[in-house]
């Protein structure tokens, strides 16, 4: 376990670096350059401009739809999860969702002036360079995400931890549990929900609710199948700990 947080501090450190690399500044620049641009040609007031500048200079350059997120929260708006209504009267979220989602109807016409519509197209070719690259390095470094789902994979995954807290809280949430579940199943039975199960919880959040640039690591899956056969047996007893 010590040896698995170490090898994830190294990647954790090249994931840092890689938001250092040379694309993703200039990618970050060309959205600065952007939303500049943007508060010109919709005439945003100068509190406006100051939230749009912030949100472009954000170290977030794939899953732009957290940017969104975060200012409607901000906002107090009820309209978190995808619905974007009067666009017209917010020009921060016409651009952030021209940053998700492209040219839709509701930021066309920003579309239309030439130089913004430059700048757009650079940025979104250096992005999706940028974006294939980290593909790449999620990939090289067996990491679990949607788009590098193996049985090595999900097996490695269950095993990385982020810090010694992270694996602390992991274990000491199984080892409260698990002794119960061991002594009426056995050690063998034990092990196999820790492991399928672990590997299962893993894969469908990886494959239904995680973004493709964001990997899952952390042995909660396994420790949730455990505190799930507890349940199953235990549910109608009161348990000493």
């Amino acid at each position: 376990c010590g040896y698995s947080i170490f090898w994830f501090d190294k990647i954790e450190t090249e994931q840092a670096n890689f938001s250092k690399s040379p694309s993703f500044q200039e990618a970050i620049q060309l959205r600065e350059d952007l939303a500049e641009l943007h508060c010109t040609l919709h005439r945003m007031t100068q509190n406006q401009c100051a939230k749009l500048e912030s949100l472009a200079k954000a170290k977030i350059l794939f899953e732009t739809d957290y940017l969104l997120k975060f200012y409607e929260n901000k906002q107090d708006s009820k309209t978190v999860g995808g619905l974007r209504e009067q666009f017209s009267s917010d020009p921060i979220k016409t651009f952030l969702d021209l940053l998700e989602y492209g040219g839709r109807e509701e930021n066309r016409t920003d579309l239309s002036d030439a130089r913004y519509s430059k700048i757009y197209s650079h940025y979104s070719y250096i992005k999706n360079q940028t974006l294939e690259s980290y593909k790449a390095f999620l990939k090289s470094h067996q990491l679990l995400s949607k788009i590098s789902i193996t049985p090595l994979n999900l097996f490695r995954a269950n095993f990385l931890h982020g810090g010694w807290l992270h694996l602390l809280g992991n274990m000491l949430f199984f080892i409260v549990f698990a002794i119960f579940v061991e002594c009426r199943l056995g050690a063998l039975l034990t092990l196999f929900i820790y492991l399928v199960g672990g590997s299962i919880g893993m894969f469908l959040q990886t494959k239904f609710f995680m973004e493709p640039t964001i990997h899952l690591i952390g042995a909660s899956g396994c420790v949730s199948a455990i505190l799930g056969a507890s349940l199953a047996l235990f549910s109608r007893q009161k348990v000493k700990v």
